[in-house]
């Protein structure tokens, strides 16, 4: 346990004396790897960089070393608590990334960065992962993610331009270039390992089967973010039309269901269709539309 002030004495005879509002904040900067904690009393305006340098003098490690987390999101070195809005007891993921010991200079900058983006029940679980073998598997990554973020990894899925991603893929098969961007999406229901019935258990009926559908809105691409917005997991049974998914998810959007058109491969999909009909597999992803005329049900855009 370390406790380091930063800031100037009038911040700390400030806060010290219990008069004007407090001018600082204690944050716990935790390994990632270790668990290992530090604890820094950070003037308000404090550089995350200079609290980054005073971390790497008691830690003994590198600064171009370490990566800072909060909430997710990396940490820039010109960042300050206020800007990041922290509180006392906020918590600081530290990340340890190592370059190969034979490397000239500081490898880091040629390292591939790779940021995966949570949707919908993991809106907000942001996290950029350092690359540096492109041949790495995406179940490594994903494995890496969940542990992260403290979930079940086989509850997790991923997403690349609108695709399901295998385990097995790597980001060099996927021709995965600078600046893209991973969707991380959760699915719904998983097989438990107390005893709870799988998704595709032969106990239920065929037409109850329940397998997840992954709903793309390509419509709500962020150019200035590079990466859509809004991608949604749904429970769905075998059995069941999409009429009542399509409901769903047009009131998440406070839109009139009319309005939607779902599209796999291409090719629309009625609103009486159901999985077992169309012969869908778990993860299957469906590409939701939005068109203006809607003026009846058989009206093709």
């Amino acid at each position: 346990f370390v406790q380091l002030i930063m800031g100037d004495k009038s911040e700390a005879a400030t806060n010290a004396g219990g008069e004007g509002t407090a001018k600082y904040v204690v944050v716990k900067f935790i390994d990632s790897e270790t668990s290992n904690e530090v604890h820094f009393r950070l003037g308000l305006g404090t550089r995350m960089g200079r609290a980054k340098e005073e971390y790497a003098k008691r830690t003994k490690v590198p600064v171009n070393y370490l990566r800072f987390l909060f909430d997710g999101l990396s940490v820039n070195d010109g960042d300050t608590p206020t800007s990041l809005k922290m509180e006392d007891d906020d918590v600081v993921n530290v990340d340890v990334v190592k370059c190969d010991a034979n490397a000239g200079g500081d490898e880091y900058a040629e390292h591939f960065k790779l940021k995966f983006v949570g949707q919908d029940s993991l809106k907000g679980k942001t996290l950029l992962f350092i690359l540096k073998n492109m041949k790495v598997s995406m179940g490594e990554l994903k494995q890496d993610y969940a542990d992260k973020i403290r979930v079940d990894v086989r509850t997790l899925g991923f997403l690349f331009h609108g695709c399901r991603i295998n385990n097995s893929d790597s980001p060099a098969k996927l021709q995965i270039e600078k600046y893209d961007v991973v969707h991380v999406y959760q699915q719904q229901n998983i097989t438990g390992g107390n005893g709870a019935t799988s998704p595709n258990s032969n106990s239920r009926g065929r037409n109850d089967k329940i397998i997840n559908l992954m709903f793309i809105d390509k419509d709500s691409w962020n150019s200035a973010t590079n990466h859509l917005t809004r991608v949604t997991c749904y429970p769905v049974k075998y059995g069941s039309r999409l009429r009542g998914v399509k409901k769903r998810f047009a009131d998440s959007l406070a839109a009139d269901a009319k309005s939607l058109r779902f599209l796999r491969d291409g090719c629309r999909v009625g609103d009486d269709e159901t999985p077992r009909r169309k012969k869908y597999e778990d993860e299957e992803v469906i590409t939701v539309s939005r068109v203006t005329c809607f003026l009846c049900e058989t009206c093709e855009i």
